[in-house]
């Protein structure tokens, strides 16, 4: 035993395994670094609300709440193509808006007397953003995820984020009124709360946003496909890469 430990030619082949053992590192897989919090200081939000007006606008649609309609979700998230944002989940291609839609959205929900400072205090759930709206100017992107259930609305830009509450009587009273849609019937049961922060309503300003998603006898959602060759710009520029994708099975 001592002997070969003395021996040189035992060391040289020890120092070669162990060169070549070292050649090559171990793959080591970085996990996601959770989102950022995202800040309720409201005097942030004119310079989130900046990047609104000159815009390009894109209208997305949420995945059905994971609380309400938790199988139905995991089935879109199986089978649709879907973009993450923040955390978020959305059904990835725009919505098709009708003529001059575009333009109303723009100017309600880049007000300032559209939102009222964030109040942790609430009588619901979790952020589930049911719609999200982008707009891009050149290589520079704000997005906004808008909750209906809690009213609440979170802005993203790259040096400055808010959240804040949606303003029910700004909201209706600038849009004329809100149209229902089968979004919202699931909330009979508990009663329409909607009523606290936000119109009684699915994301139709002044009515004439018709409905784009409705449910098909089998339950699925019936979408568009998205087209062919599209690519997302960067929704989020807090992020450094854009958001991921999530093909379906």
């Amino acid at each position: 035993m001592i002997r070969n430990l003395l021996n040189p030619h035992h060391w040289l082949w020890l120092a070669m395994a162990i060169c070549l053992g070292c050649r090559e590192a171990a793959e080591v897989l970085e996990e996601d670094a959770p989102p950022p919090a995202v800040s309720t200081d409201f005097a942030r939000l004119p310079e989130v609300l900046a990047g609104i007006p000159a815009g390009q606008i894109g209208l997305y649609e949420g995945l059905p709440s994971e609380f309400w309609e938790p199988n139905l979700r995991d089935r879109e998230l199986r089978t649709k193509e879907t973009i993450d944002v923040r955390g978020h989940i959305l059904y990835d291609g725009p919505l098709d808006l009708q003529p001059g839609d575009g333009e109303k959205l723009t100017s309600l929900l880049g007000a300032r007397e559209s939102y009222q400072p964030y109040s942790p205090r609430k009588k619901c759930g979790g952020f589930s953003a049911e719609y999200g709206i982008e707009w891009t100017t050149g290589t520079a992107a704000t997005y906004l995820l808008i909750s209906l259930e809690c009213g609440e609305a979170k802005f993203f830009r790259r040096r400055a984020n808010c959240i804040a509450i949606c303003r029910q009587r700004h909201w209706t009273s600038s849009s004329g009124c809100w149209s229902r849609t089968a979004r919202t019937r699931r909330l009979k049961s508990r009663g329409d709360r909607l009523t606290g922060q936000v119109s009684r309503s699915a994301f139709s300003a002044a009515g004439t946003l018709h409905e784009q998603t409705r449910r098909s006898n089998n339950g699925l959602l019936n979408r568009p496909e998205p087209p062919n060759g599209f690519v997302r710009s960067p929704v989020c520029d807090a992020v450094p890469r854009p958001p991921k994708k999530r093909p379906g099975h």
